[in-house]
């Protein structure tokens, strides 16, 4: 009769310990937040290495990516500061080129309720043109916490400085950093992000028409109505086709063909 053999109880694997809130918060930022940084650095850079062509300290540089976080507002302020131009004329022009993001945070004012009023402050001061655009598609695909929004935040503009003070640096190992080509790198983001956003015939109809009726504007002697007029403009229009369609937000099947081909 063989030997009774004494079977050892299997215990339990120790399960893991599930990812705090926070970790989670950090790993979805760092997620979205990567596609802008990349963006962001010859952005940032090219601001960096020009500034100090127009007679801007890099420490100032430094500071206004750090403070203003804006760089078409950034990028429009040196020319005036290298001429000497009055603070107040300064914060003007800088005033209406940026009047867009009051249109940023009243769209995004929804998806903000029940928030502290500290994180709604922190949040409107750093909601960018490409944070508008990455917020509004992560909004659109699920619930999101002021933590997460807050990191993400704190991401990008810790990319846009720390660039900043990178092209500072730089500036002294180039030359003629004007015959670069350099102030052309924010207009080559903003294309970038563009091309992104269109996924069909609307928002390209409605990308068009805002561009002409800025092109329009400047040439008219307009230059500093040519932002913020378009946007509304355009974004009026888009709305009204939206809201004439009979399913809403759905798309008609043209444009989700379009988008699967794309």
């Amino acid at each position: 009769m063989a030997a009774a053999q004494t079977l050892t109880p299997l215990r339990p694997e120790a399960a893991e310990p599930a990812a705090g809130p926070g970790v989670t918060d950090w790993r979805a930022a760092a997620s979205a937040a990567g596609p802008v940084m990349l963006g962001y650095l010859p952005v940032s850079f090219a601001f960096g290495v020009l500034a100090p062509t127009f007679g801007l300290p890099s420490w100032a540089a430094i500071a206004m990516s750090g403070v203003v976080f804006a760089g078409s507002s950034q990028f429009a302020a040196l020319g005036p500061l290298q001429a000497g131009a009055s603070p107040v004329s300064i914060v003007f022009t800088t005033f209406l080129i940026n009047l867009r993001h009051a249109l940023y945070s009243l769209t995004m004012a929804p998806k903000t309720r029940g928030w502290e009023t500290h994180d709604k402050l922190g949040f409107a001061w750093q909601l960018t043109d490409e944070a508008f655009a990455v917020h509004s598609t992560e909004f659109s695909k699920r619930t999101r916490g002021a933590g997460e929004c807050r990191k993400f935040n704190f991401l990008i503009h810790f990319a846009w400085a720390g660039s900043t003070a990178l092209g500072t640096v730089a500036a002294g190992l180039i030359p003629d950093s004007k015959a670069l080509g350099l102030d052309f790198s924010q207009t080559a983001m903003f294309i970038a992000l563009l091309a992104v956003l269109i996924k069909g015939s609307r928002e390209l109809v409605i990308a068009v028409l805002a561009g002409v009726l800025a092109v329009l504007m400047t040439a008219a002697g307009l230059p500093l109505w040519a932002v913020i007029v378009p946007t509304v403009v355009a974004a009026t229009v888009g709305l009204r086709w939206e809201n004439k369609s009979p399913v809403g937000n759905v798309r008609t099947e043209s444009e989700i063909a379009e988008e699967s081909t794309s």
